[in-house]
C-alpha cells in the first residue's frame, strides 16, 4: 500500500466516524425530545385528572362551586415508579370574574389553576386552569 492510498484510507476513516458521531449525537437529541415530550404529556394527565374530579363533582352536585376552596386547595406528591421522576401538583383556587381575574369576595366565578413541576427538573412547570361558573 503507498503513501497516497493510506491517506486516502485516513481521510476516508475520518470522514466516516464524523458521519457517523453527528448521526448518533442527532438521533439522542430526539431520544431526549421523545423522553421530555412524555414527561409533559404525563403532567398535563396528571392536572387534567384533577379537573375531571371537580367536573364530576360540580356536574353531580356532589360540592358546590365554593366548596371547591376547600377541598382542592395545596400542594401533592406523585412518583412514576417506572421513570423515577417526582410530580410535584401545586393547586390554587380563588374567585375571580368571568376573565379569570382574581377577585376580591365572593362572585359567580371561580378559578383553579394548577402548575405541574418534576424532580428533577426534567421539564419546565406547567401551568392550566380552568375558570368555573356558578349558574
Amino acid at each position: 500500500m503507498g503513501y497516497q492510498e493510506m491517506i486516502t484510507l485516513v481521510f476516508a476513516l475520518v470522514l466516516f466516524t464524523s458521519i457517523a458521531m453527528v448521526a448518533n449525537n442527532n438521533l439522542l437529541s430526539q431520544t431526549e425530545h421523545l423522553h421530555n415530550s412524555f414527561y409533559e404529556l404525563q403532567a398535563m394527565q396528571i392536572s387534567q385528572r384533577y379537573f375531571d374530579e371537580i367536573d364530576e363533582k360540580l356536574f353531580s352536585e356532589v360540592i358546590r362551586l365554593n366548596a371547591i376552596g376547600s377541598m382542592y386547595d395545596g400542594t401533592n406528591n406523585f412518583i412514576l415508579e417506572n421513570c423515577n421522576i417526582n410530580y410535584f401538583l401545586e393547586i390554587s383556587s380563588t374567585y375571580s370574574d368571568s376573565l379569570g381575574n382574581n377577585s376580591t369576595g365572593e362572585t359567580l366565578f371561580y378559578k383553579v389553576d394548577m402548575i405541574i413541576s418534576t424532580q428533577p427538573d426534567v421539564i419546565k412547570p406547567i401551568r392550566m386552569s380552568r375558570l368555573y361558573a356558578d349558574y
